[in-house]
């Protein structure tokens, strides 16, 4: 005789466990989704750094060429005399630079620390022009901001110049 496969009977405890693996999946694939969500996050946190960092350096450069080109010699005459329109603080001795000068977000300042010293040949430092006797210690800052960011930047430089002399239109104290 031939036992009829259909009356097959299941086990007990299987009854019991029926949906342990849909839950065990569910689980798996929620973990799996949280994992995958912090990942974009930090991906996302990380592409802001590196854009912070870029415009940061971006500015840093931009503010040194700034700086450099505030003290020269030829930018340095205009405000000292009194010609393009730099606005003057007699506390503090300091020519604010219009920003019609310069670039939007940029503000540039000369100070003249009222420090006179000798200088020529014989003292290590070059003045412009013959017959120079003494310069003048200056500081140059550049506050530099980018548009729409909460980036800044901040440069000073001290430097010694011969000053301007209004009365000829040179620098020659004579």
């Amino acid at each position: 005789m031939k036992k009829c496969l259909t009356s097959f009977q299941p086990h007990k405890g299987l009854k019991q466990q029926q949906g342990a693996t849909l839950f065990t999946a569910l689980t798996f694939l929620f973990l799996m989704t949280i994992v995958t969500v912090s990942a974009s996050r930090i991906s996302i946190q990380d592409t802001f750094i590196a854009k912070n960092t870029q415009q940061k350096q971006l500015l840093f450069q931009q503010t040194e060429n700034d700086l450099t080109h505030l003290a020269t010699p030829v930018e340095l005459y205009s405000p000292l005399v009194g010609e393009g329109g730099a606005s003057f603080d007699g506390l503090t001795g300091t020519y604010k630079l219009p920003e019609d000068q310069h670039k939007a977000g940029t503000e540039q300042f000369i100070t003249d620390l009222s420090t006179n010293y000798e200088c020529g040949p014989k003292f290590g430092a070059v003045s412009i022009g013959p017959g120079t006797i003494y310069c003048s210690l200056y500081d140059f800052r550049v506050n530099s901001r980018a548009q729409n960011t909460g980036v800044r930047d901040r440069h000073n430089r001290g430097a010694g110049k011969e000053k301007p002399n209004p009365a000829k239109h040179s620098y020659l104290n004579q």
